[in-house]
């Protein structure tokens, strides 16, 4: 495995997964990369933003038949440093920092995961995050999204992974049915 896993803890409102990557580019290209559909299409999926400022409102295709909508909205911006929004009642917090090599430290916070989620999201983001590097390092071309990823070896190496790390820190938890 190339990229550490996030690390997953426990609060009130559900679980968080917080991931952090280092990318060989400037801190303006990785903003740009998680804040601009034309660049989101190559690592992410498809989103619209009605309006790029805080309440501002996203929707987010997954690229199975049918293109199932879900829905977000944008919460902050402080760019080129932070961008919150919220999808299907979830947190997404990205923050970038420039290293002192002139690199981008990116950490994605994302939280208010529900227990039936615990492993698809934090692997979902992980793989996600993976793409994100490629296309910043070239890649361009559009990848699936959607419930079908989950069929992919990729996703079930990367969620044997999280499945053992998940049990480890929550043995309460039932992953029976995961």
């Amino acid at each position: 495995m190339e990229n550490d896993p996030g690390k997953i803890t426990k609060y009130e409102d559900g679980y968080k997964v917080a991931f952090e990557r280092t990318f060989n580019h400037d801190i303006h290209k990785v903003w740009e990369a998680i804040t601009d559909p034309e660049k989101l299409k190559f690592w992410f999926t498809d989103i619209i933003m009605d309006d790029f400022k805080p309440g501002g409102k996203l929707t987010i295709l997954d690229r199975e038949e049918g293109k199932n909508a879900t829905h977000g909205e944008i919460v902050s911006i402080d760019r080129p440093n932070r961008f919150e929004y919220i999808w299907d009642g979830d947190l997404a917090v990205w923050e970038l920092s420039t290293t002192d090599e002139g690199k981008c430290k990116l950490i994605l916070t994302y939280g208010k995961i529900h227990p039936d989620f615990i492993l698809k999201t934090p692997v979902g983001w992980h793989l996600l995050l993976d793409r994100l590097g490629g296309m910043l390092g070239g890649k361009h071309e559009i990848l699936s999204f959607g419930e079908s990823t989950a069929d992919e070896p990729e996703f079930q190496q990367m969620y044997a992974v999280y499945k053992k790390l998940v049990l480890a820190s929550f043995p309460e938890l039932d992953l029976s049915d995961n």
